[in-house]
This record gives structure tokens, C-alpha cells and sequence, in this order.
């Protein structure tokens, strides 16, 4: 049987007409033979990427709604702020000296991660009243 397998190897140079004679030969079954119908494996194989890639789409498309729904609510809560910032402001404008005004103004903006002007509010409540702990706090973590 040995020489049998090394004349054949000998007589025949293509490897794909090596295989599917061996498999005949010796009778390996179907089932682990990829060679055997090429077509058909080619075929599965298309298949089995084509899924593949299909699922990856899908799972990018779930992933592209759950991070638009996260950026419309940060956008909903940054408008929030913006309101919030536009009343503290009026209130104080019209009561200057109100240290809570200047705070709240500097903690708005330190959410919005505009830390000059969360500083510029947060000085002028200092100045008002030195001893504010919050503020000190927020002083601390603007430097």
C-alpha cells in the first residue's frame, strides 16, 4: 500500500488531483473531506461570512441607536444647563452682590467643562464672601 501511495504521489503533480484520488483510494469519509466537493464547501463558506458580516452590521446599527439616544440626552441636559444659566444670570444682574448667584453660575459652567468662566463666577463669590466652603471646594477642583 505504501508504494501503492508513493507511485500515485510520483505520477501526479497537481495537488488537486492528488486529493480527491487519495480520498477515493483509501475511502476517507465525506465528512471530513473539504476537498471533496469544493463547490459545495466554497458555497457553505460564502454563506457562513455573508452571516457574519450580516451580523456585524446589525450589531453596528444597535450600537450607533444606543449612542444616539446617549447624545440626545446629553444634548437634552446641556440645554437644561444653558436655561439654568441664562436665569442665574439674570438674577444676578439684578442682584449683584448675591454670592449663591455667582456660585451656582460657576457650577453650571464647571458641568458644561467651561472652567474660565466657572473660575470668573467662582471669584467674584469669593470676593463676596472668603470663608464660602463650597466654593473653596470648587476651587480646588477647578486648579
Amino acid at each position: 500500500m505504501k508504494n501503492q501511495l508513493v507511485s500515485m504521489l510520483s505520477k501526479l503533480t497537481n495537488i488537486y488531483l492528488i486529493i480527491p484520488e487519495f480520498i477515493n483510494k483509501f475511502k476517507v469519509p465525506k465528512a471530513i473531506n473539504f476537498f471533496y466537493n469544493w463547490k459545495s464547501f466554497l458555497r457553505y463558506l460564502g454563506i457562513g461570512l455573508s452571516l457574519i458580516i450580516l451580523l456585524a452590521i446589525c450589531f453596528g446599527i444597535v450600537n450607533i441607536f444606543i449612542l444616539q439616544k446617549k447624545k440626545s440626552a446629553i444634548e437634552i441636559k446641556r440645554r437644561e444647563i444653558y436655561m439654568q444659566i441664562s436665569h442665574w444670570q439674570k438674577i444676578e444682574n439684578k442682584y449683584s452682590g448675591y454670592r449663591d448667584a455667582n456660585f451656582t453660575l460657576a457650577a453650571l459652567e464647571y458641568q458644561l467643562g467651561d472652567y474660565v468662566k466657572a473660575k470668573f463666577y467662582l471669584n467674584k463669590a469669593l470676593l463676596l464672601d472668603p470663608n464660602f466652603e463650597l466654593g473653596r471646594k470648587l476651587e480646588k477642583k477647578l486648579q
